[in-house]
């Protein structure tokens, strides 16, 4: 379960929780992955191995991943496609991960998981426009992301 979008609420976005929640109940194991906010007191050193931090025995799951992110503007991160890729894939090995489900088209981890040739599912939630410059590059990403996904969900009837 990979997050980038405000993991300020018990390190994990609220749908991002609650979708853990019934993948558990399904019986499947559910490792978030989300990154450190700027001014947090969770911190991994971008040189150290990937470790869960303080996780255990939640109900929620039993370990959580904060990345050592660049940040270019309070929760802002910036867009790399491979930046963490031997990060991840440490991750990924460790884990055992077979299935990536990523929320944000702007996360870099739901792109490199692609690279490592991981199942993916990827539900948008954005609601890009089309009159500036980013909003279009961004749809662009999102055209390319949806393309190379296993499995797409969109939300609302502009994703769709």
């Amino acid at each position: 379960m990979c997050c980038d979008f405000f993991p300020l609420l018990v390190g994990v976005e609220m749908p991002i929780r609650s979708l853990s929640q019934c993948l558990l109940r399904g019986g499947h194991n559910v490792i978030p992955l989300t990154y450190t906010v700027p001014g947090s007191k969770v911190r991994v050193a971008p040189t150290a191995p990937p470790t869960p931090h303080s996780a255990r025995g939640r109900a929620l799951h039993d370990k959580l991943y904060y990345l050592p992110v660049m940040h270019l503007l309070d929760i802002v991160t910036y867009m790399t496609f491979v930046g963490h890729l031997a990060l991840f894939r440490a991750i990924r090995v460790r884990e055992q991960v077979r299935i990536v489900h990523g929320h944000q088209a702007t996360f870099t981890l739901m792109h490199e998981s692609l690279y490592l040739d991981v199942k993916t599912v990827y539900t948008d939630h954005s609601l890009f426009g089309f009159v500036d410059a980013a909003s279009v590059l961004l749809n662009k990403i999102i055209n390319f992301l949806v393309f190379s996904v296993n499995t797409a969900i969109g939300i609302s009837h502009t994703c769709r």
